[in-house]
């Protein structure tokens, strides 16, 4: 498999943990590459978007062109160029 670049878009609330960047490059041959070259670009990131069994966390959805991976039986599919990753994560108050 080629690896490529992608941008990933990063929620402001998680901004502390890449330096303030709202949008960071990746780089990987497969979705599963690419989220773990952004944990270990920006290793912040990993308490945030991962449970300590590297599960995602429940509160967070990572998108890949626009569909949800949570539906996806695996992470570990070609990416392309040109493909995007939007990390969001769920805000609640009361």
């Amino acid at each position: 498999m080629e690896t490529v670049t992608t941008q990933v878009s990063i929620p402001m609330l998680l901004g502390n943990s890449t330096g303030g960047a709202n949008e960071v490059t990746v780089r990987g041959a497969t979705l599963q590459e690419c989220l773990d070259d952004l944990v270990r670009t920006y290793p912040m990131l990993g308490s945030h978007l991962f449970e300590c069994d590297g599960g995602l966390r429940r509160h967070v959805l990572i998108l890949y062109n626009n569909q949800n991976t949570r539906w996806f039986d695996t992470l570990d599919f070609p990416i392309h160029a040109g493909d995007r990753i939007t990390i969001l994560q769920a805000v609640s108050g009361g």
